[in-house]
């Protein structure tokens, strides 16, 4: 079995944290995948597939991220502060913040209402 790094901590995103979940392979990465999240209880329905998808990307040298998007999941903002302005906002901070951990390319993989984010924010 390969030697895996996980991280786990929390991004500052413009006044609020949001938890994003790293995975990077052993090595030099030859790629990053940032996962935007779907939305409401469709988030929590396709968490364990994002994990398992990061799993095997891992294992063959990709990196990836997840993260929670402002006011839902294990964001410190409330829901009622959440807008789809600040969930742009957040993706492309995430983004930024990708770029700056790595060369790799780095690849948008949206569900549902975060594959719509995904698009417009990059």
């Amino acid at each position: 079995m390969t030697r895996r790094r996980l991280t786990a901590n929390f991004e500052d995103l413009d006044g609020h944290r949001t938890l994003a979940v790293c995975r990077f392979p052993p090595v030099a990465p030859r790629a990053h995948v940032l996962f935007v999240p779907a939305f409401g209880d469709e988030m929590n329905q396709t968490r364990r597939m994002v994990r398992l998808t990061a799993e095997a990307l891992v294992e063959r040298g990709v990196g990836s991220t997840a993260f929670d998007l402002h006011g839902t999941g294990d964001s410190s903002a409330g829901f009622e502060e959440a807008t789809v302005e600040r969930w742009l906002d957040d993706c492309r901070r995430m983004v930024a913040s990708a770029q700056r951990e790595s060369d790799a390319p780095l690849i948008l993989v949206g569900c549902r209402l975060g594959a719509a984010l995904a698009v417009v924010a990059s």
